[in-house]
Formats: C-alpha cells, sequence, structure tokens
C-alpha cells in the first residue's frame, strides 16, 4: 500500500510541474512558506522521508 502512496504523492507533485512537496495522506501541495509541515522516516532502507501536511500530521500522530 506505500507503493501506491507514494505513487500518488509522484503523481500528484508532477501534475504541479515541480518536485513540490506534497501531503502523503491528502496530496495537498506545500505552498506557504509559513506553514510547518512534518517529515517522517520509513524503516526502509535505505529510510525515506515521507512528508505530512500539518493537518494530517495531527490527525496521524498527535495524541
Amino acid at each position: 500500500m506505500a507503493g501506491r502512496l507514494l505513487a500518488s504523492v509522484d503523481e500528484a507533485a508532477e501534475s504541479l510541474g515541480t518536485n513540490a512537496l506534497v501531503c502523503v495522506e491528502c496530496l495537498r501541495a506545500w505552498t506557504e512558506p509559513d506553514e510547518r509541515w512534518r517529515m517522517y522516516l520509513t524503516d526502509d532502507d535505505p529510510p525515506e522521508a515521507i512528508p505530512y501536511c500539518p493537518d494530517c500530521a495531527a490527525r496521524e500522530f498527535d495524541f
């Protein structure tokens, strides 16, 4: 499933015509420089950095 999510992120970035930072959950692009996003590393070898927008990061990781 992670592979499909990453493919969706790549597709979203490609549709913007750049290598934009795109949330892995909601596919929203990071367009506000003052907005703080979170990057989490996977357990893969080598690890991949996975971006989360503030809303999705809070929903997924804040308790």
